[in-house]
């Protein structure tokens, strides 16, 4: 069974990756506490280990999903970060185009000024 052979292999890695960490006083607990879960999952799951393959492949997915929703939140970050840049940019334009609007009204105020008294000159 295929499910069978995958857990099974789940507790020999375990127990490689549990006898490949030194016994020195800073790696001490991490090499108990791995040989400590390989034990109790051996004993939890050996008339079962189909069982175990469906936890951890239960556990697999839902890291999965979190890590899909996580990915989606922050391109949702990102997306309302440019969203909020080209608002700020949009605003900074309608300012400019107010202000040109304005000069622009004052440039045609101006001329018709000066063409008045270039009228008033030539009389």
């Amino acid at each position: 069974n295929h499910a069978a052979q995958t857990a099974l292999q789940l507790l020999v890695q375990l127990d490689a990756k549990a006898d490949s960490i030194p016994s020195d006083a800073d790696n001490c607990l991490t090499k108990k506490k791995l040989n400590e879960i390989s034990i109790s999952l051996k004993t939890h799951y050996n008339d079962h280990l189909v069982g175990l393959y469906m936890k951890v492949r239960q556990c697999l997915e839902k890291e999965l999903a979190m890590v899909t929703q996580f990915e989606m939140e922050s391109n949702n970050l990102v997306e309302q970060s440019l969203e909020n840049q080209i608002r700020q940019k949009l605003h900074f334009l309608k300012q400019r185009l107010a202000e040109t609007g304005s000069e622009l009204e004052r440039c045609k105020y101006e001329q018709e000024e000066v063409t008045m008294e270039i009228n008033r000159f030539e009389e």
